[in-house]
């Protein structure tokens, strides 16, 4: 999975009416749909899987160490 089009935002959460940071729901769905419950503009708000997202985030930071060390060992 590709996360270069998920968006991070701050923003106020509607039910607790606290700030938050984290992703728009119905933009992750357009991404990554199993991550996200619910429809857009339903009668329930959206929610993110946050813990699934966990483990494509860890794919991405492993894809990119690997890419700088190859990069830094091909340094003449």
């Amino acid at each position: 999975y590709n996360t270069d089009n998920i968006r991070p935002v701050f923003y106020t959460n509607k039910l607790t009416e606290k700030q938050d940071f984290g992703v728009i729901a119905h933009e992750l769905q357009q991404q990554i749909p199993f991550l996200v419950s619910g429809e857009k503009n339903g009668e329930e708000h959206q929610s993110v899987n946050y813990n699934g997202l966990i483990g494509i985030l860890i794919n991405e930071i492993q894809q990119l160490k690997k890419r700088v060390c190859e990069l830094e060992q091909s340094k003449p």
